[in-house]
């Protein structure tokens, strides 16, 4: 019984913080929380836009960077564990 009432307590304390910044605001409970109308910031000289193919090509540039720095060393040092 102890297990399953620490298991639970993990839990609360461990989603607790997450729930304040869904509610902006204080906006309790309204449909349009998660919609954010309030925040919409106009596009201006430093926004960047998502629909366009420069942002897909750096997103995709950084996801292969980062796969690869995280797989090369294994790689590389992988023959010489051996």
């Amino acid at each position: 019984m102890i297990k399953l009432a620490s298991g639970a307590g993990c839990r609360v304390t461990n989603f607790l913080p997450l729930q304040r910044p869904r509610s902006p605001r204080g906006h309790h409970g309204r449909s349009d929380d998660l919609a954010m109308t309030d925040f919409l910031v106009p596009a201006s000289a430093g926004t960047f836009r998502t629909g366009k193919p420069m942002f897909v090509g750096l997103l995709s540039g950084v996801v292969l960077v980062a796969g690869a720095l995280t797989s090369f060393p294994a790689v590389s040092l992988g023959p010489l564990a051996e």
